[in-house]
């Protein structure tokens, strides 16, 4: 078995606290994914990654090295990101970093199981980098196509009922709001045409029965006006 020295060793263990970091970030994508292919996708990739922890561990307790136990800080600027497709840019930037040094890896390591775990562990995070690269681009497409409606839905959830609309009558999103359809119906129920100075009470069609309110004499009386 080909022993490894120092330096090899301090960048193995450098590369496993990363993939730590790689693992944390997965996890916190497939909690925060609303499709399921999404889910998917953020679950093999953790799930590879999780491989790739557990051979580079494997492979410094057999040079008999002290195994670090620390997680890269690489997890906290990515998570704290604002939106979705940063999210994705800075997860697949961090695993492009780890490539980088498992190549250079590779150029000094010649023992052929270290090697291998650092060609797996390159090919995951290859097919990872592309995959989030071009969701970040489709999802930034489509937040540009309507920049404000995402805010739009998260406005309308959180305002109090009387800023959605109240002087207006309408809703958040601009629509008449339930109660005042229903008011303006009420109003034009109550408010039946004035037919010869009285109220007429609507018929079934819409038709007025004014004169079927009237007494005898009056209805003589409107007859007598009429002709005149």
């Amino acid at each position: 078995m080909a022993l490894l020295d120092a330096d090899t060793l301090a960048a193995l263990n450098r590369l496993l606290e990363d993939e730590r970091a790689a693992v944390t970030i997965a996890a916190a994508l497939i909690n925060g994914a609303t499709e399921l292919a999404e889910r998917e996708a953020f679950a093999r990739m953790g799930g590879e990654q999780v491989l790739a922890c557990c051979a580079l561990r494997e492979r410094l307790e057999l040079e008999a090295a002290v195994v670090s136990e620390e997680m890269g800080g690489a997890v906290f600027p990515v998570l704290a990101t604002d939106h979705y497709d940063e999210r994705l840019r800075a997860y697949a930037y961090h695993l492009s970093h780890l490539n980088e040094r498992a190549q250079a890896l590779l150029l000094v390591v010649t023992a052929r199981e270290t090697r291998r775990t650092l060609e797996d562990a390159y090919a995951a995070h290859a097919w990872a980098v592309a995959w989030c690269d071009r969701r970040a681009e489709e999802f930034a497409a489509s937040r540009d196509a309507d920049p404000h409606a995402a805010r739009r839905a998260r406005v309308a959830a959180a305002l109090p009922y009387g800023e959605t609309g109240e002087e207006t009558g309408t809703s958040g999103d601009g629509l008449p709001r339930l109660d005042q359809i229903e008011a303006t119906e009420t109003l034009h129920a109550a408010a039946a045409p004035v037919e010869n100075g009285h109220h007429a009470a609507r018929g079934v069609e819409g038709s007025t029965a004014g004169d079927a309110t009237l007494s005898k004499g009056e209805r003589a009386d409107q007859r007598g006006r009429d002709e005149e």
